[in-house]
């Protein structure tokens, strides 16, 4: 994978040397650009997760990684909203968050693929809703939505790699680097099923020490255009 996002980034170095091109497609090669560099970085973390090796962790702020992802999801909902009319929402409700210890661009793309997902399982519309508490020593965030829910046969085999429902739309990846992602911190990921319809992922994270930080209440987030996101959300899914 990463030889051909390589070969391709090559072919962008040649187009932004072109001054015609550069003036007709700035933005959009420049969004080309961070997608591969994206890409580039994200097939080395799989490397590295295959391999076991662990990551240099940091302390993480929680929240703003769950912001970042709700805005690179929600232009995907844009998206959707003008091909279908099946109007989305993100509604986050965080509050006081400790820090945890991970890396923060890994721990966004697994709140984004989670995003993504919950869109994907709304066809006709509806609310995703990302939720968290703090039990003892642990960060618990919780993203739900309101769709059809998983068929109970298939839960045991949802963070399985290449499994999808999705068809050749999916991977059947980003659940399970979500996974390995949350087993190296230390924490944990699991599905399940809502009484009142659609699914809850849950992901548990333990603290860090570190002093706590008010993240505050996220607007519900109808859909606002970011061409850099935009790009990212549709790639992003498993």
């Amino acid at each position: 994978m990463n030889n051909v996002l390589g070969a391709l980034k090559l072919r962008v170095a040649i187009l932004v040397r072109d001054p015609a091109c550069v003036a007709a497609q700035a933005a959009n090669l420049g969004s080309i650009e961070r997608i591969l560099d994206d890409g580039l970085a994200l097939g080395s973390k799989l490397q590295r997760l295959g391999e076991g090796r662990r990551e240099s962790y940091v302390l993480v702020e929680l929240a703003e990684v769950i912001r970042a992802a709700a805005e690179i999801a929600e232009s995907g909902l844009r998206h959707r909203a003008a091909e279908t009319g099946a109007q989305i929402r993100i509604r986050c409700d965080i509050g006081l968050l400790p820090k945890v210890l991970g890396d923060p661009d890994e721990l966004q793309r697994v709140f984004v693929n989670l995003l993504i997902n919950a869109r994907d399982a709304m066809p006709g519309g509806g609310t995703i809703s990302v939720g968290a508490t703090v039990h003892r020593r642990e960060v618990v965030i919780k993203v739900e939505d309101e769709g059809c829910g998983i068929a109970p046969r298939n839960l045991p085999r949802i963070f399985d790699p290449f499994f999808t429902t999705k068809g050749s739309k999916g991977s059947g990846l980003g659940l399970a680097v979500a996974k390995s992602v949350m087993g190296q911190v230390g924490g944990s990921i699991i599905a399940r099923n809502r009484a009142a319809g659609g699914t809850c992922f849950e992901l548990r994270f333990p603290q860090a020490h570190g002093r706590r930080t008010r993240a505050g209440r996220l607007p519900a987030i109808p859909g606002k255009a970011i061409g850099r996101a935009e790009n990212a959300g549709r790639r992003l899914h498993a």
